[in-house]
């Protein structure tokens, strides 16, 4: 495929950049690429575009996804409720892969949540953590989770810390008055993303238009 990966020199999309590149044709866009520094600069016809960016210029990735019918997988956290409605309004003309966390063991991790939430009676907590470079807080995935728990009528009380380095981590408390059940995801390194963002890039560039995401990919893998 030719894959165009926006924001490729960023701490996640280069390393998908790096692992994309040993079966696809890569187009790089950033501000600090050597080769492009934004979408109107390529003129090759290319198959799928990833944007690693910003929620903000993920909107315009897709603007121009929909301008060339171009299949796009956003794989960045903070989107306004409006940049949610514009990205999906294209939705229905263009293929749109979009998720929180592109990993795939925490698809896994939510099935498990979502099981545990409908089932056992308790209080609960979610406790994340994640590097200080990051904006949103809490997090994409805690805000997944936490809806989650609306979906079954039950509360759930989040703590955010931004510190150091931490790529991810997710621990979920459920209290009962007898009995406390702790799970938790952590992410070792970028590459976990970057394995699941290619694994949805090959789910999706075949698809019909639409919104999808990991439920959709993990759905199709079992």
């Amino acid at each position: 495929m030719k894959i165009v990966i926006v924001g490729s020199c960023g701490k996640l999309g280069s390393q998908v950049k790096n692992l994309a590149i040993k079966k696809h044709e890569i187009f790089s866009v950033d501000l600090n690429s050597n080769e492009y520094k934004n979408l109107s600069e390529i003129n090759s016809k290319v198959d799928l575009i990833i944007d690693t960016s910003s929620h903000e210029q993920s909107v315009n990735s897709t603007i121009y996804a929909y301008k060339h019918n171009i299949p796009i997988v956003i794989a960045c956290t903070g989107h306004t409720k409006n940049e949610m409605l514009e990205i999906k309004s294209y939705s229905k003309f263009i293929p749109i892969f979009i998720a929180y966390n592109m990993s795939y063991a925490i698809q896994l991790f939510k099935k498990i949540v979502h099981y545990l939430a409908k089932n056992f009676d308790c209080d609960a907590h979610l406790h994340e953590i994640h590097h200080k470079a990051k904006k949103d807080s809490p997090s994409g995935t805690a805000k997944e989770i936490e809806q989650i728990f609306k979906k079954e009528r039950k509360f759930l009380s989040i703590s955010s810390v931004r510190a150091g380095n931490i790529v991810g981590e997710h621990e979920l408390t459920f209290f009962s008055n007898d009995e406390t059940i702790k799970i938790s995801h952590t992410a070792q390194s970028r590459i976990a993303f970057a394995n699941g963002i290619l694994k949805a890039s090959e789910f999706i560039i075949n698809k019909k238009p639409g919104l999808y995401n990991m439920e959709n990919l993990v759905q199709d893998k079992i």
